[in-house]
């Protein structure tokens, strides 16, 4: 089953990556979305009677919080204020809304960036 393997390769995906979850980019590296542990967990709890019905495309968080890559230290911080949820990655994007990189906060907070 594709849709098995597909979720198999996402869990896989954000095991290995030990952040909690991954990024979906398109093949000119866009982001598209992305899928963390919040994003399953609440899909397990929406479909338990029905775990056939689990897709990864129903998981996939399609309008993440970004940041610029060149926004600066305060431009973060506003972000990260106006959420209404607690912010523990942001995904750094260009004007193309290209990936650089993800500002991780537990990595900034314990200083290994």
């Amino acid at each position: 089953n594709s849709n098995e393997k597909s979720l198999k390769n996402t869990l896989e995906t954000i095991e290995k990556g030990k952040l909690g979850f991954c990024l979906l980019l398109n093949d000119d590296h866009k982001l598209n979305g992305l899928i963390s542990s919040a994003d399953i967990r609440k899909s397990l709890l929406h479909n338990l009677d029905d775990l056939e019905s689990l897709t990864v495309q129903n998981m996939i968080n399609t309008n993440p919080l970004t940041i610029r890559d060149n926004n600066t230290v305060i431009d973060l911080l506003k972000v990260i204020k106006s959420a209404k949820f607690p912010v523990m990655y942001l995904p750094v994007v260009d004007l193309d809304f290209k990936a650089k990189g993800i500002v991780n906060f537990v990595h900034l907070i314990k200083g290994e960036v």
